[in-house]
């Protein structure tokens, strides 16, 4: 072949690349260089020659699978056009909220309805935003951080101001929360020292519609005053009122986490911590440093998770709290989030999902200073569904402090109080030794205090005139609008996320709702959507059958994307040869609320480049050597579970099984974030 011809063949290859504006990736032109190689026809360059065929055999499989992938698109945007109901050629109507709570839910709330056309004001009690997270909220003790990532606990169009991924403190989550609102402009639509007194019910003389009355107390004038509101948002969720066991019989102090603030004054003294959660996980470390002796006490067997799984892998000695002081920025697979929120996660059946995460926390968990944290948690007794019939304690301090033999954990299903004593009867667990087949009893004596990290109950909300409506946000349409309210009355912070977050489930929902007050969205008839909320509610009480008294809990995956269904927010698949990286990330990086800005209704390109392009390239962001493994025993389950997808899809088509609850079969031929919440 003359050089001539060569170059034209050249040149027509790149011209082929960079056909419609496509970028293709260095594999893809070096495929093209390979080409060039075979038309030289040079018998010195038999072995290029020869890798040059095996490479154009690969680039062959990466059109078919370009061709698989636009069609896969078409018919998902489909699907997605078929599940919402949009109301097209409308006029938007604009509606006044009156959103109770400054909290990250009521924040959100604000920004969203404002958004939508919407007038709207937010009520606060406290002298400053931020609710629980403010200086005067509940989460204020020492050392308290964040369980969920800058990047997953951030509001889809505002990211995090780090370059890089990191557990935030509570003073810089608030700092966060007050970027927010300067951002957005919302401080003219706040009104602090502003407590709710009364709310009530009432159809407006001049339309005939359902409308509040809102009295609440200025605290800057002392007056109660009024406002007239179209809709309702309660956004003062779930962590209200101190929740406190029955503690009979015992002599000493008592305490509760929302009054602790450090560990000052428990110098030499003998400390009950009773839960098991991550508070008290923080809590009983902190305390266990200076007190005499820490015991903390759990009914029944619970499940630890390390916050940084990898690096409990790999370092033996590790420390979270140390980890966590250090402020260091880490990269994606180091967190935890990364085996609990990605696509190809959740992509896998319930049974596969929670297969591969027991290994890997087991061996995670036996770095962690002679295997404590593994010995301490339950995963050796739920086979099926390893975390997720069950909240999880995503910390591994508590093992940390009992591996250095600061404290000693106690599982019984019940413990007697006389005076400062605590017998506990019949102990399956004390420290990390297991008595499950003969329980003993153990006997906490001469103990000063007792500081009960039991959670918190909601409160009646007196002022709300609601007393009909059931608190049990399972019988609410999609953890947030009570039935017989036509979507004027909404209730934020009642979903809360076994992986992920409150903050991005309230954004999603006050967008959802933003549009259905204005009319872009409606919901479904009364019949219908009480019908709906028994089904799902009956699902998500078998799902997690193990907590039934947590009525609060969802499924992160499934829950957002049945919102973003309903919204028209579903992010498209970025191409895998046009965007190589983009598409990497949307299968295997924690999905991130942003993902949420990429395409629909208000999308905001520049706050998704910004987390998915500037501040997590893939070269820097992910170690393959800690994650690799794990990624490609995902990749081979998914692509495994497929033909069982394809028949267990077409098997259901036929199927009359219509009885809402867990279908046959579903925890191996349904995807995980398809189980709940109606996600599609």
């Amino acid at each position: 072949m003359t050089g001539h011809s060569v170059s034209n063949t050249l040149g027509s290859l790149l011209s082929l690349s960079k056909f419609g504006g496509l970028d293709l990736s260095i594999a893809v032109r070096a495929i093209i260089i390979s080409q060039l190689i075979r038309l030289l026809g040079a018998k010195r360059l038999s072995a290029l020659r020869t890798l040059a065929s095996s490479v154009g055999k690969i680039y062959l499989r990466l059109v078919v699978v370009e061709v698989v992938f636009q069609l896969a698109k078409l018919l998902y945007n489909k699907s997605c056009n078929k599940v919402v109901k949009v109301n097209k050629h409308i006029q938007k109507v604009k509606r006044k909220v009156v959103i109770v709570g400054g909290g990250p839910s009521g924040l959100t709330a604000l920004k969203e309805m404002l958004e939508a056309g919407h007038d709207a004001v937010l009520l606060e009690k406290g002298s400053g935003i931020g609710g629980v997270f403010s200086e005067e909220g509940d989460a204020s003790y020492n050392n308290f951080f964040l369980t969920t990532s800058n990047f997953l606990i951030a509001f889809s169009d505002f990211p995090p101001k780090h370059d890089q991924m990191k557990y935030l403190s509570k003073e810089e989550y608030l700092e966060y929360l007050e970027n927010y609102v300067q951002h957005f402009e919302l401080w003219p639509h706040i009104r602090l020292n502003s407590e709710v007194k009364e709310s009530k019910e009432m159809t407006s003389e001049l339309t005939g519609e359902q409308c509040w009355k809102i009295s609440y107390l200025n605290g800057a004038n002392g007056n109660v005053e009024l406002e007239y509101a179209d809709a309702l948002v309660v956004a003062t969720g779930i962590n209200q009122v101190p929740k406190f066991p029955k503690l009979e019989g015992f002599k000493g102090n008592i305490m509760h986490s929302a009054d602790y603030k450090s560990n000052e004054g428990f110098e030499g003294k003998r400390v009950l911590v009773i839960g098991i959660g991550e508070s008290a996980g923080d809590i009983a470390a902190d305390v266990s440093d200076v007190a005499a002796e820490t015991v903390v006490w759990s009914r029944r067997p619970f499940m630890l998770a390390p916050r940084f799984p990898f690096k409990s892998l790999m370092t033996p000695s590790f420390d979270e709290r140390e980890e966590l002081n250090k402020n260091s920025l880490d990269q994606v697979s180091d967190y935890l989030e990364i085996m609990s929120t990605s696509r190809i996660s959740s992509f896998l059946p319930t049974y596969l999902y929670a297969m591969i995460r027991r290994p890997l926390i087991a061996f995670s968990n036996s770095g962690i200073i002679g295997g404590h944290m593994f010995e301490l948690s339950n995963w050796l007794d739920s086979t099926w569904m390893a975390d997720q019939s069950q909240v999880i304690s995503k910390t591994s301090r508590l093992a940390t402090a009992s591996a250095k033999g600061n404290l000693k954990v106690v599982v019984s299903e019940k413990a007697n109080f006389r005076g400062r004593n605590v017998e506990f009867p019949k102990t399956i667990i004390y420290g990390v030794e297991s008595h499950r087949e003969n329980p003993i009893s153990v006997q906490f004596s001469d103990v000063d205090v007792i500081i009960c990290c039991t959670g918190f109950k909601m409160s009646e909300q007196p002022w709300s005139g609601l007393e009909h409506i059931n608190m049990n946000s399972r019988t609410w349409y999609k953890h947030c609008f009570p039935p017989r309210h036509n979507g004027r009355l909404m209730f934020l912070g009642w979903s809360r996320p076994h992986q992920g977050g409150i903050p991005p489930c309230s954004e999603l929902l006050s967008r959802y709702g933003g549009m259905l007050l204005s009319g872009e969205r409606t919901l479904p008839d009364e019949i219908d959507l009480e019908n709906f909320i028994k089904d799902e509610a009956k699902t998500e009480r078998q799902y997690y059958f193990q907590t039934p008294n947590q009525t609060n809990l969802v499924d992160y995956s499934a829950f957002t994307e049945s919102l973003a269904e309903k919204i028209g927010c579903q992010p498209s698949i970025p191409s895998p040869l046009t965007n190589p990286s983009l598409f990497f990330k949307y299968w295997f990086y924690p999905f991130w609320p942003t993902w949420y800005r990429k395409d629909g209704p208000n999308a905001n390109p520049d706050a998704f480049n910004e987390v998915m392009i500037r501040k997590t390239p893939v070269s820097s962001s992910i170690n393959f050597l800690d994650a690799g493994g794990f990624f490609f025993v995902e990749i081979s389950l998914a692509l495994a579970i497929l033909p069982i997808y394809r028949v267990s899809s077409l098997m259901s088509s036929f199927s009359k099984y219509d009885s809402g609850g867990l279908s046959p079969g579903w925890m191996v031929l349904k995807p995980k974030r398809t189980v709940l919440h109606n996600a599609k």
